[in-house]
């Protein structure tokens, strides 16, 4: 009889233990699933290089949004350099250097050309991460595609160039017709 109680305490232990951790799974799959989509809906998408090897951990997210393939595998640095403009390496290589020396966040944006042939303009955040000793051995962040936004800013640049552009010209009409009148009547008076 004690035998078959420990048997049968156990055996609703364990059942109990299996459904907790069946729900735990669930609960990290649907949070999973969230995330991804709303990185696909901020077009945004999340990374980590690791600077002694220069290897790069996409997200499925940002696979997607550099037209790349993960069949080819994580890329390294350099192949997310070729993406970008020389200024853009430019400034990605200040940032992971100032991220290194000072082990502080930095934001900065890119300009990358998909394979498709699209340019795409980015906001990119990096996070240094610290080794066992305290220094920097890589970094983390996040990658969004603000081509939209950016795109929009210049419209309302011009927009508001334009539009001061007809406030003064409706004022050059207003003052030509303001000084014509009494020109007009001067020119009557001599004639």
């Amino acid at each position: 009889g004690l035998v078959t109680s420990i048997t049968a305490a156990f055996a609703f232990l364990l059942v109990t233990l299996l459904a907790r951790r069946d729900r735990q799974t669930a609960e990290v799959a649907d949070a999973n699933r969230r995330l991804e989509e709303a990185q696909r809906v901020g077009q945004i998408g999340d990374w980590e290089l690791d600077l002694a090897t220069g290897v790069m951990r996409w997200s499925p997210q940002l696979f997607k949004m550099y037209e790349r393939d993960p069949a080819e595998g994580q890329p390294v640095l350099s192949d997310f350099e070729a993406c970008l403009d020389e200024e853009s390496r430019k400034v990605v290589q200040d940032a992971i250097s100032s991220a290194v020396e000072t082990g502080e966040s930095q934001s900065y944006e890119v300009t990358a050309r998909l394979p498709s042939g699209d340019q795409s303009e980015r906001l990119v955040s990096a996070i240094p991460i610290r080794g066992a000793e305290g220094q920097v051995v890589g970094l983390y962040g996040t990658d969004q595609d603000i081509s939209a936004r950016k795109k929009l800013d210049r419209l309302e640049a011009k927009l508001t160039h334009l539009s001061r552009l007809e406030a003064m010209n409706a004022m050059a009409a207003t003052l030509a017709h303001e000084l014509n009148q009494p020109l007009t009547a001067a020119s009557n008076y001599l004639v």
